[in-house]
């Protein structure tokens, strides 16, 4: 679920590593996470260190940028199509939600997720909080799922799994990422995606269920 960078040659490892670390810059909702704990003075990190985890954290940021763009660009498609009367099959995000659910993903359902897309993409550029609903948990995972395509279709050197360490932040159970978002989420209705997981939630009214 990704696309290359508009006026960037596909082939040039460098630009590519170039845009992701420019457009990196604005994910700043997760400096909390990537910040050093410089008051551990038992296990400090060497120069050569500092500077690895620096260059990743810095991919990373940019990898989730771009699959933010990408995916809000492309939730907007994908309502488009369900108001010209098309299957979710044929849409590009919504057919990777969980499939026993897809009885629910109409136009309506539709604009709910894009305001929760927004809402977690904007977490992610100023400031994280909780997640507040099982929509921004799956919103979540589809971000992360268009990271690590990114990454592959960039060639872009990260370890293994090294996304299941955001899998952990949103608290979610997917065990298949990233061949799967699907949760296991035991519901008849799908208003209970859009119900708060906590009191007092931060959110977007328009998603939320009264």
């Amino acid at each position: 679920m990704s696309l290359p960078p508009p006026g960037l040659d596909p082939q040039s490892h460098a630009q590519l590593l170039a845009y992701l670390v420019r457009k990196g810059k604005g994910i700043k909702g997760l400096d909390w996470y990537f910040t050093f704990d410089d008051a551990d003075t038992d296990f400090p990190l060497t120069r050569a260190e500092r500077q690895f985890e620096t260059e990743r954290s810095e991919i990373i940021r940019g990898l989730l940028w771009h699959s933010s763009v990408v995916i809000v660009d492309r939730l907007f498609m994908d309502l488009a199509r369900l108001g010209e009367g098309a299957e979710i099959d044929d849409t590009w995000v919504l057919a990777e939600l969980p499939q026993s659910c897809q009885a629910f993903y109409n136009v309506a359902f539709a604009r709910r997720f894009i305001a929760v897309m927004i809402d977690v993409t904007s977490m992610l550029a100023t400031g994280w909080r909780p997640l507040a609903t099982t929509a921004h948990r799956l919103a979540f995972c589809l971000l992360i799922e268009g990271a690590e395509s990114a990454r592959e279709i960039f060639d872009i050197r990260l370890e293994p799994y090294w996304y299941q360490e955001f899998l952990d932040i949103a608290e979610t159970s997917a065990t298949e990422f990233p061949d799967s978002v699907d949760l296991p989420i035991e519901t008849t209705s799908i208003e209970q995606w859009f119900t708060a997981l906590q009191p007092n939630p931060l959110s977007v009214p328009y998603a939320l269920t009264d």
